[in-house]
């Protein structure tokens, strides 16, 4: 990604990498990872947009490194993910840093009912700010077209409990953590589907 724009007050340009390795039959059949590292900076985000083209804000200093393992063995199918990210805002010279973990698991009962679980955590840290810390797990009965876990279109009934700490809460105080609070329990229907 290469941007360069005219009238910004403090930088006109960015530019930003992204490099993906996948690699199918990774140890054993049925079992295949995919490494990413990205990065960016100044006014190309690293998804791809852009960043504080506003002509006031700087830009970020951006990059990001994960790796993802996916399986599927008979009815027994998912997906991990460990990723970090470290960002840096060029005006305010501030330094985030991300880890996330995380995985769903499905298994299959039959060829069109599966059960889903999922677990995750985030860990941010924030220069001179308390580090926030976010949990979640998912139960989710699944109607499916086939027992393979990226078998689709799924129609899912899910109960999310998610938690997180008092610095989370603080910092996303017009989000999920208004009025101080620190955990949520969700119950929703999902469809997914893609072509």
């Amino acid at each position: 990604t290469a941007v360069h724009g005219t009238g910004l007050a403090n930088s006109n340009t960015g530019s930003g990498v992204g490099l993906l390795h996948n690699q199918a039959g990774f140890l054993a059949k049925g079992l295949d990872n995919t490494l990413f590292v990205q990065a960016s900076r100044g006014h190309a985000r690293i998804d791809g947009e852009f960043e504080s083209i506003d002509g006031v804000n700087a830009g970020k200093r951006v990059w990001r490194i994960g790796d993802s393992i996916a399986w599927q063995f008979g009815p027994f199918g998912g997906q991990a993910l460990a990723a970090y990210q470290r960002s840096r805002n060029e005006a305010t010279d501030v330094t985030t840093k991300d880890f996330s973990l995380g995985g769903r698991a499905s298994y299959a009962l039959s060829r069109n009912f599966k059960l889903l679980l999922e677990a995750g955590t985030t860990t941010r840290k924030v220069d001179g700010s308390p580090d926030q810390h976010l949990n979640k797990i998912t139960f989710a009965p699944t109607l499916s077209v086939g027992e393979g876990f990226w078998d689709r279109p799924e129609l899912r009934l899910y109960v999310t409990k998610a938690n997180w700490n008092a610095a989370a809460a603080a910092a996303n105080s017009t989000t999920f953590g208004q009025g101080g609070k620190t955990s949520r329990t969700l119950v929703g229907v999902q469809y997914e589907i893609w072509w």
